[in-house]
């Protein structure tokens, strides 16, 4: 089912990797995801993803992404894969892999770990 409800909007995401042979620190990202479930995410230090989230139960969902990363002139191509819990209408947490792949498409490090949202509300000026 794709209508996503309540977890539409602009979220500020704290991902936590667990010790991951990939090197990656903490990290924060803005995602906003609209109601249909159509994903944009937004990190500071790679850039921007695109992907989906879909309903799985009541207050829980999976969603995934895609994006590059350019190292040094060598473009690599990650996927994040999540599954979400809204505490209420402004938390959400889950567990969450991500997996790179070398530019011939190949994985080559994959690591886990957890995430935590504060939803974002935009007001008028």
């Amino acid at each position: 089912h794709r209508n996503v409800g309540f977890l539409s909007g602009v979220w500020e995401i704290e991902g936590s990797p667990e010790a991951n042979p990939c090197g990656v620190g903490p990290f924060t990202n803005l995602v906003t995801i609209t109601r249909d479930g159509k994903m944009i995410n937004v990190d500071p230090n790679v850039g921007t993803g695109v992907g989906e989230a879909y309903r799985a139960g009541w207050r829980k969902f999976t969603a995934g992404f895609f994006g590059f990363i350019n190292d040094n002139g060598t473009i690599i191509r990650y996927e994040v894969q999540g599954t979400i819990e809204l505490v209420n209408r402004g938390e959400l947490g889950g567990p969450f892999r991500a997996i790179l792949y070398d530019p011939s498409g190949a994985p080559f490090c994959t690591y886990e770990g957890t995430i935590t949202g504060t939803r974002l509300v935009a007001m008028p000026f």
